[in-house]
């Protein structure tokens, strides 16, 4: 399964987030649950799409930068890292997406 396919899954199912589409345009989809609007949004992109997620009451929890043109365990070329930050809400954790990427593409 591609990299970013697997994320957009662990995040709406296991987590219960939203998410955001951003292109180099703008936004795209917002506040989406649907697995299949985020995945078509991203594919009908040219450009490199950013996903961000959302907990409840839009509790911003991470970001994805997502690649098509790679291998398919690559797709997700880069993620937010926020919780690392001394500074950081512990309520806007996303220590979760590099948990995901280490026991995923990692693995």
């Amino acid at each position: 399964m591609k990299a970013y396919l697997s994320l957009i899954k662990h995040a709406l199912n296991d987590h219960g987030f939203t998410i955001d589409v951003v292109s180099m345009e703008g936004l795209e989809v917002e506040n989406s649950s649907s697995y299949k609007e985020v995945k078509d949004m991203i594919e009908a992109l040219d450009d490199l799409p950013v996903l961000r997620f959302y907990g409840d009451d839009r509790v911003y929890r991470g970001s994805a930068h997502i690649n098509l043109f790679v291998n398919d365990d690559e797709t997700v070329m880069d993620h937010s890292m926020n919780y690392t930050r001394p500074d950081a809400n512990p309520a806007n954790s996303d220590k979760w997406i590099e948990d995901w990427f280490n026991d995923v593409v990692m693995a």
